[in-house]
């Protein structure tokens, strides 16, 4: 009898505090899962709401029209780097062209020094044959 009243007194308050226990946490569990769904219900009306719909549209547009304005401006980018690649093939055949001319300038100076040369050692001639 005394065992009895022992395991009463005993095992009834520490079933009870498990049961506590485990009631509470079943209650936070329930007391997060309402707030999270008013949370999401909350979150829907604010979705549904005509007000939010036209702001969406409204940016919608925006992105829209600043998609746009990019790719027109990546098209114009497109058509300057073009133009600038063509610039350098040209700025490259206008090089090759200068070199070229300036090889010939020096095949000139040659032939006009030799020419030189020749005058005067014709002159030195002619002054030495008078």
């Amino acid at each position: 009898m005394l065992f009895v009243t022992a395991y009463l007194m005993i095992g009834i308050p520490l079933f009870g505090a498990a049961m506590s226990r485990l009631v509470d946490f079943v209650l936070d569990r329930y007391i997060r899962a309402v707030q999270s769904s008013e949370l999401l219900m909350s979150r829907q009306k604010h979705l549904a709401d005509p007000k939010f719909k036209q702001k969406q549209r409204t940016h919608d547009d925006a992105v829209l029209k600043a998609f746009a304005a990019a790719a027109i401006a990546q098209a114009h980018a497109e058509e300057e780097a073009n133009e600038a690649r063509l610039a350098e093939k040209k700025l490259e055949q206008a090089r090759l062209m200068a070199a070229e001319e300036v090889g010939e300038a020096i095949e000139a100076k040659w032939a006009a020094e030799e020419a030189l040369n020749l005058a005067r050692e014709m002159e030195r001639r002619a002054k030495r044959a008078e």
